[in-house]
């Protein structure tokens, strides 16, 4: 699924360095194509300038993967979308909690579309997510969040109501104050207080974490992300997010990269599994 989309990561010493050569490439009418694309910066890995950082190449890899790999792959299973395997285990760690993507302050609606007014180009209409998203005709029967619904009509994904790129208007959410998330205000255990991270941000975060935390990553920095992820070890994996561990556990990932692991055996190409992610080979470097 990587290769079908060509998927590649790009890295520069900082953030600054990575968009410049976008916008070099944009400014001589170049492009990258339909690759799927994932940046990280040697600034936030656990090798830059002597720092002891936690690494942050460990999600953005792994993001590359789950985002292009699996979810293609798999689309029932791993899918970013409501209503997949993956979705509705991620939805269950989420709990009560509030979404902050839909959290909204009042803003007057000026375009009349349920929106917040944004000069955000990426962020899309609701017209623009479900009829331009490329969605199968499950996938887009399937997508409806609180903020947004799509229909199947005619051979075409097209929009009903909400605001799928964007956040809807209301009065705000009473789990995050000031764009941090309070605690104690909901008994989920996965509350994401970026408002820009829509519900297939969410989901592809979720995975993340708990991929991270089933696997021990995260044992240590419990108390460093608690305002965000809570079952950050194993155990609280298996205890507080039952339905994600189980569904991690097809994944075929046994262990997360360090550095330390010999690739020699890795270099034959792999037969692509062709019905279960369980027969996926493993995440090792």
């Amino acid at each position: 699924a990587l290769r079908d989309v060509s998927a590649a990561m790009i890295m520069g010493a900082t953030e600054s360095d990575v968009e410049d050569v976008f916008d070099a490439i944009d400014d001589s009418g170049g492009s990258f194509g339909d690759r799927a694309l994932q940046d990280v910066y040697a600034s936030e890995t656990a090798y830059f300038d002597g720092a002891s950082y936690f690494d942050a190449s460990l999600e953005e890899v792994l993001h590359l993967i789950t985002q292009h790999g699996y979810a293609n792959a798999y689309p029932s299973d791993f899918g970013e979308y409501s209503g997949t395997t993956l979705a509705d285990a991620v939805d269950a760690v989420i709990g009560d909690c509030e979404m902050s993507w839909e959290c909204g302050s009042g803003d007057e609606d000026e375009d009349g579309d349920d929106a917040h007014n944004t000069d955000d180009a990426n962020v899309a209409s609701g017209e623009a997510f479900c009829e331009e998203s490329g969605f199968s005709e499950d996938q887009c029967k399937s997508y409806d969040s609180a903020a947004c619904e799509c229909d199947w009509d005619g051979g075409q994904c097209w929009w009903q109501g909400g605001a799928c790129g964007g956040r809807r208007l209301d009065e705000g959410c009473e789990d995050y104050s000031d764009g941090s998330f309070v605690q104690g205000s909901c008994t989920g255990k996965f509350h994401y207080s970026d408002t820009t991270c829509d519900y297939g941000c969410l989901i592809t975060e979720g995975l993340y974490w708990g991929v991270t935390s089933l696997l021990g990553a995260q044992e240590d920095r419990c108390a460093n992300i608690d305002d965000e992820w809570e079952p950050c070890t194993p155990a609280l994996m298996r205890s507080d997010a039952p339905a994600l561990s189980t569904l991690i556990d097809t994944m075929g990932i046994t262990v997360l990269p360090d550095g330390n692991c010999d690739v020699t055996n890795d270099l034959a190409p792999t037969p692509r599994p062709t019905s279960s992610p369980s027969a996926a080979p493993g995440y090792c470097c």
